[in-house]
């Protein structure tokens, strides 16, 4: 081959490798850009729902901050549970709305504590949480709980309001909850509980309450009390035309709308020793 053509060769063989070389370089450029694009719209879109349930709209009688309608998102002021205190219990920190969140590498069976006291929501997603059956969960004189489920999970323990606020929405309460004297109990949406003990001076307040609440109050035979088990006028204003006893189980089967009261007769001559009796307004 003569050095002419041989200079050609070469020529039209350099040529093409820069053309695959620009060829090369475009395409990765355009992957490059449709990648980075790609993720500046995931930054920029709204939070993904970390749950596919839509939060009901409050329907607790005086929770103005209670459920806000939407979806469990970090930027509506949702955090998952996952803070853990010094003992290995969740630690609930003062004006949080947590949620439990479906996890291999977070199990809800741990203690709950209050890291501060103040207004706290948890909701459980549609989750079980359960207590470990040594564990004493008590809500002090200065804690506001709000308990809630948008799903059909379950809360598993028993609870103990000493002097403070529970408040119950929707919440499938595998146990007990006793409230003691100074407390309060609210209870809406499709609460159950198979046992509630209230002391002489708590009476449960109501707010809307679903067609499958089911609630069970256990009466003292020696109680005092000198009000109604269930606050008649929170029942009437968010359940009028409904009776009291398709929500609301008296273990006594007395009416839970109805003042018990505990009376002692006097004796009717010397000598003879006074009985007691109860008697309510139903």
């Amino acid at each position: 081959m003569s050095k002419g053509r041989k200079r050609i060769v070469w020529v039209l063989t350099a040529v093409m490798a820069i053309l695959i070389a620009v060829a090369t370089s475009l395409f990765i450029g355009n992957r490059l850009k449709g990648a980075t694009s790609n993720v500046a719209s995931a930054e920029t879109a709204a939070p993904a729902s970390t749950s596919g349930d839509i939060m009901p709209a409050s329907i607790l009688v005086g929770s103005d901050n209670y459920h806000t309608p939407g979806v469990h998102e970090f930027t509506d002021g949702w955090d998952e549970l996952r803070e853990v205190d010094n003992d290995g219990n969740f630690s609930l920190a003062e004006g949080t709305k947590y949620f439990l969140k479906e996890s291999s590498d977070v199990s809800y069976d741990r203690g709950l504590a209050f890291g501060m006291e103040g207004d706290i929501t948890l909701c459980l997603n549609g989750l079980t949480y359960e207590l470990p059956t040594d564990f004493e969960f008590e809500i002090g004189s200065d804690t506001v709980l709000h308990l809630c489920d948008c799903g059909d999970g379950a809360f598993i323990g028993n609870i103990t309001v000493n002097g403070g606020t529970l408040e119950l929405d929707g919440v499938d309460v595998q146990g007990t909850v006793t409230a003691v004297e100074g407390s309060s109990l609210k209870v809406a949406g499709n609460t159950k509980v198979g046992g509630v003990y209230l002391d002489d001076d708590v009476t449960i307040e109501c707010g809307e309450l679903d067609n499958d609440a089911d609630i069970t109050i256990e009466v003292d035979p020696d109680s005092d009390r000198g009000e109604p088990c269930v606050d008649p006028d929170s029942f009437d204003a968010n359940n009028s035309g409904e009776d009291v006893t398709d929500y609301f189980t008296m273990s006594d089967g007395s009416n839970p709308l109805s003042y018990r009261l505990k009376v002692v007769f006097p004796a009717i001559g010397e000598g003879e020793t006074p009985y007691e009796g109860h008697y309510g307004t139903d």
